[in-house]
């Protein structure tokens, strides 16, 4: 797993392969001690397409963003994290992004999801 900054208030945490990426975008609140509390605000997937007739090979970033009081923008976010990940060398460019805002329809455990004490 891959760690890194996207802004001062936000990190992405990410695994990679050499055609798909996928990870999780944290609201980042630091505290004096040096430890932070870690949000999740968002997900993202990049593929790269073998073949797309009119198309240059490149890769697709697909940025979900929650609606939550601490998610940015997804505009801002899906940009940032472009930014971020040519920076830390895990897409290059051609890259075309989508941002999405989303909201969580529903869910329940099935199986032993929590570990209770």
């Amino acid at each position: 797993m891959k760690r890194f900054a996207i802004h001062d208030s936000y990190e992405a945490l990410c695994q990679t392969d050499d055609a798909f990426v996928f990870g999780e975008l944290h609201h980042v609140a630091r505290n004096r001690s040096g430890g932070a509390v870690l949000t999740p605000v968002g997900r993202f997937f990049c593929t790269r397409p073998l073949f797309i007739e009119g198309f240059n090979q490149h890769w697709r970033v697909d940025c979900y963003i929650r609606e939550h009081k601490l998610a940015p923008d997804p505009a801002l976010a899906g940009k940032g994290l472009v930014a971020a990940l040519k920076r830390e060398a895990v897409c290059a460019e051609p890259i075309w992004v989508s941002w999405y805002s989303s909201r969580e329809q529903g869910g329940e455990a099935q199986g032993e999801v929590y570990e209770i004490d």
